[in-house]
């Protein structure tokens, strides 16, 4: 949701701020940038792993272009050597699995605090066929959140 006076997502402003005040209720803020870490290293490395495997298939498809000689000019695209994320991704590794021998318990609990997103997902994304229920609220909450923020939804998530 969008505010239509500032155009800005003040929704999720407001979440984002009311998580980090919670956050800093931790007596250890150390532990939380330890958890946080390991949260963002790892998405770092599975989109840097992405990457690579995209190049290498676009890489596999253009040669199959160039046999064929339908290849198009892509001017526009900047292109590194292949060991440059390569190496990237190496030192992502790194960062991502050295704290699990240095640290283990803690990085187990924010395994553990990022594996509990997963029944979010399969009960409130995943599932299509959710019975009115679930629907309900989720209907109320959102119309809430509009009158009050003066929000209006997204286009292109209706046009979707």
């Amino acid at each position: 949701m969008i505010n239509i006076d500032c155009l800005t997502p003040t929704p999720s402003l407001i979440f984002l701020g009311a998580s980090s005040i919670a956050m800093l209720a931790f007596a250890d803020v150390y532990v939380l940038i330890n958890y946080l870490a390991f949260a963002e290293s790892s998405v770092i490395t599975c989109a840097v792993a992405g990457l690579i495997r995209l190049r290498l298939q676009d890489a596999r498809s253009k040669k199959k272009e160039t046999e064929s000689d339908n290849l198009e000019s892509n001017e526009n695209i900047i292109q590194f050597p292949l060991f440059v994320p390569v190496i990237f991704f190496l030192i992502c590794l790194y960062i991502l699995f050295v704290p699990l021998l240095i640290q283990p318990t803690e990085l187990i609990v924010a395994i553990g605090i990022i594996a509990s997103g997963i029944p979010f997902y399969f009960l409130f994304v995943r599932w299509h066929c959710k019975p009115q229920l679930f629907y309900r609220p989720w209907i109320e909450m959102t119309r809430s959140a509009q009158k009050l923020l003066l929000c209006v939804t997204d286009e292109t998530a209706l046009s979707t």
